[in-house]
């Protein structure tokens, strides 16, 4: 019986072509709209946030910026290394940067980072080729580039040359040792602060040199700015407050994109509720036209349930017919979807949403149920009778 049901509802379907294929639109692009939101969002988001991650650090990063000055490098040295003890508790890490202005390369001008401690452990950029930076001599010192570096002036590791610091009058010898991804669309250049003593000496005075202290998230933004603000005081006979300030991106890029996928998913959901509406209207319209057909069917011998479910059911082929035919789509138009929404961006594509598949499915089924409940219930009342005057 209930095999007769379903082929009685497919024929049901068949006999108003036009009006189902209508009626699945609207459901075909909710179900779509909801795997490639998902999928593509999803995409999006992780590669956003590894770029803002690798431009402002992990969460939660301060950024120290300390006083100019001839002894400003060496006193900085020292809180650098005060600052990593005395912060052990709360497990942040600290590293000094100097940004060492523009620095002549062979074919242009690149942005030169001095860097004491391992920057990765804030700023985890992806080594491309080589590796990160090591130990060197006073001869040859090692750099790392980034891939704009690598790709503008066509450098690669192993290549040595000389480049001349901004703020010097000297020639340096390098030799590149790692290619880097630091989410920078600029030429960008990393070196060991230890080892570059003399170009460090020209710079005293001219630069600030910076302290970035990242610590995990048991730890709230006020405490660490306090310790900061306190192992600060101790190293710089100044009564001026330190410059404390936060860098990280993260937090902020995850709510806003959490948002904007929000708003996506209710336009999804919108698109399913016409599609029950659809279903609902056509269904009251097509009620008074098919009475005659109804109670035939009860003229031998279906039961007001059954003809019930002819009409859930023709919702129900309708709804999975449009699901299917739009997880199909999604699984073609996911990589394009990520793509598009991840425009400038390197993105690392995942796995196809099932799980997002599922819930558009069984949502689609739900919203079709709803639209067709009441056309069902009416017609399951449509009298014996009415078959009987014609």
């Amino acid at each position: 019986m209930i095999f007769q049901i379903l082929i009685i509802a497919w024929l049901g379907v068949r006999s108003r072509l036009g009006r189902s294929i209508l009626t699945a639109l609207s459901l075909f692009i909710g179900v779509l709209a909801i795997v490639v939101i998902q999928a593509g969002a999803g995409a999006a988001q992780d590669a956003v946030m590894s770029n803002a991650i690798l431009t402002g650090g992990r969460a939660m990063t301060l950024s120290l910026n300390v006083s100019n000055g001839r002894r400003a490098f060496g006193q900085a040295d020292q809180l650098l290394s005060h600052l990593n003890n005395v912060l052990a508790p709360v497990k942040a890490t600290a590293v000094m940067t100097v940004d060492a202005d523009s620095t002549l390369f062979p074919g242009g001008s690149v942005e030169m980072t001095l860097v004491k401690g391992d920057l990765r452990e804030i700023r985890p950029f992806p080594v491309r080729r080589g590796e990160w930076i090591g130990s060197g001599s006073d001869i040859v010192l090692p750099v790392v580039i980034n891939k704009a570096t690598s790709a503008n002036f066509g450098l690669t590791t192993g290549m040595t040359f000389s480049i001349s610091p901004g703020h010097t009058h000297e020639q340096v010898n390098v030799r590149v040792i790692g290619v880097i991804t630091d989410g920078m669309k600029e030429p960008n250049a990393y070196a060991p602060l230890d080892l570059t003593q003399s170009w460090v000496k020209q710079l005293a005075g001219l630069v600030s040199p910076k302290i970035l202290i990242h610590a995990d998230s048991g730890t709230s933004q006020a405490q660490l700015t306090g310790l900061i603000r306190n192992e600060y005081f101790r190293f710089f006979d100044t009564e001026r407050s330190p410059e404390i300030s936060r860098i990280d991106q993260a937090d902020d890029f995850a709510q806003t994109l959490g948002t904007i996928k929000l708003i996506f998913s209710i336009i999804a959901g919108l698109s399913l509720v016409v599609g029950a509406m659809g279903i609902l209207n056509i269904g009251l319209a097509t009620l008074r036209e098919r009475s005659d057909e109804l109670s035939l069917h009860r003229s031998f011998g279906a039961t007001r349930l059954q003809v019930i479910a002819i009409i859930v059911l023709e919702g129900q082929i309708v709804a999975l017919s449009a699901a299917c035919i739009a997880i199909v789509f999604g699984l073609f138009g996911f990589p394009l979807a990520a793509s598009f929404l991840s425009q400038g961006i390197e993105v690392s594509l995942q796995n196809f949403p099932y799980e997002a598949a599922v819930i558009g499915v069984v949502a689609c089924c739900f919203a079709a149920f709803i639209g067709s409940l009441v056309p069902a219930i009416r017609a399951g009342h449509v009298p014996i009778a009415s078959i009987m005057r014609l």
